[in-house]
């Protein structure tokens, strides 16, 4: 029987592997090892990496300093600085128009004409009355001048006796009849002559001219129409466009810090991302009242050398009304952060200085001007704070309170 079975084992055929694959295959799976090892490693590390030193982590911001300017917003029309109505001085029809919107235009310079004719037969027929009132005052000054030769000649007669009293009296009675008639023509010579000098100046109005230096806002806009001084104004003329004014409506919460001469920016929707410059000039004590909002009115004059601004534009304006140059400044959510295990104080009286995000060290301060996004700080005695501190703002997502919200969290006594 064993020479059966060893006959057996002879005739079975064997697998010979070479030594050299044999090494090659026990290279692939130390290299698969030591992969396996390296990244088990780096999980490891990132894993312990995220893991807190104990006590929350904190999320920061580093304290700066920069200039924080506190501004009041207000919405207003520009216009021009000042505006004169030019009405027909006469009643007319427009003959021409020589200034149209737009149209830089000087003092004196002639803006539009009416119809002339009538104005010229005006000034003749005043002219020949006149003319009719000066020949009958040489008539009436002839006469008188008879009148005083007839009655010198009657008074030397009547001295020698030689005429009766009734004589002398109607001698004396026709020269002051004559001298009489002389200051009535007179009269009315002077009031033909003012007939002559009214109807020239009238003839003069129907030439409108400008009465003063700007641009012309309004002119009418066609020629033919009849027009009188009662229907309102042909013309209107606005100051030069090289400086503008601004009229906002300010809020009464915010008037009490807006002053003459304040720097102010605005913007108008032609020009969008383009910001001009102005000035505070007027602030009206008067209110406005609508129901139940209150607002004053505010006017800000405005440099417009390139002349793009334009009447009528609206305005969305700045008004600078504090400022604090160089200050030591934190966000706003510092402020309002108080660490989940820190009992509360103040509203915005802590600041919690956190150099490595891990622990948290009250800091007594004073808030200073804000703009919202940024507020100026400045330590009480005993604190200090530098630019480059690093403060706590909140809690470091997943730390204090749970659940899918922001980032960041305003803490709160727990």
């Amino acid at each position: 029987m064993n020479s059966t079975a060893e006959t057996h084992d002879l005739q079975q055929p064997r697998l010979v592997i070479p030594e050299r694959v044999l090494q090659r295959s026990g290279a692939r799976r130390n290299l698969v090892l030591l992969l396996a090892i390296l990244a088990t490693g780096i999980v490891a590390f990132i894993v312990w990496s995220r893991q807190p030193e104990g006590g929350p982590t904190y999320r920061t911001t580093q304290l700066s300093r920069r200039t924080i300017t506190r501004s009041v917003e207000a919405n207003g029309q520009l216009d021009v600085l000042n505006r004169v109505e030019v009405p027909a001085s006469i009643t007319g029809q427009l003959a021409t128009i020589l200034a149209t919107p737009g149209m830089e235009v000087r003092a004196g310079q002639v803006l539009a004409e009416l119809e002339t004719t009538g104005a010229g037969l005006q000034v003749q027929n005043a002219k020949a009355a006149q003319q009719a009132a000066s020949g009958r005052i040489a008539e009436a000054q002839a006469a008188l001048e008879a009148a005083r030769d007839t009655l010198a000649r009657v008074e030397r007669l009547s001295a020698r006796g030689l005429v009766s009293e009734q004589e002398l009296a109607s001698a004396r009675s026709q020269e002051a009849q004559a001298r009489a008639a002389v200051r009535a023509l007179r009269g009315e010579g002077a009031v033909a002559a003012g007939g002559v000098r009214s109807a020239e100046l009238a003839k003069d109005h129907a030439v409108i001219r400008a009465p003063a230096d700007g641009v012309v806002l309004v002119a009418p806009p066609w020629r033919g129409a009849v027009v009188s001084p009662e229907k309102g104004p042909l013309f209107v003329i606005g100051g030069s466009l090289i400086s503008m004014r601004i009229d906002v409506s300010v809020a009464e919460s915010d008037i009490g810090e807006v002053k003459v001469g304040q720097h102010a920016s605005f913007s108008v929707p032609a020009f969008a991302g383009r910001t001009f410059e102005a000035e505070v000039d007027r602030v009206q004590i008067e209110p406005r009242r609508d129901r139940t909002v209150v607002t004053y009115p505010v006017t800000l004059r405005a440099k417009n050398p390139d002349r793009i601004l334009l009447p009528g534009m609206t305005a969305t304006v700045r008004i600078e009304v504090a400022e604090a140059r160089d200050a030591l400044v934190v966000r706003e959510a510092a402020l309002r952060f108080t660490p989940p295990d820190e009992e509360p104080g103040p509203p915005r009286s802590r600041l919690w200085l956190s150099p490595n995000g891990k622990r948290v060290e009250a800091v007594e301060i004073e808030p200073g001007l804000s703009d919202g996004a940024y507020t100026e700080v400045r330590p009480k005695q005993g604190n200090h704070l530098q630019a480059g501190d690093w403060i706590a703002l909140g809690m470091a997502k997943g730390e204090g309170e749970h659940g899918s919200g922001p980032g960041i969290s305003l803490g709160g006594k727990k």
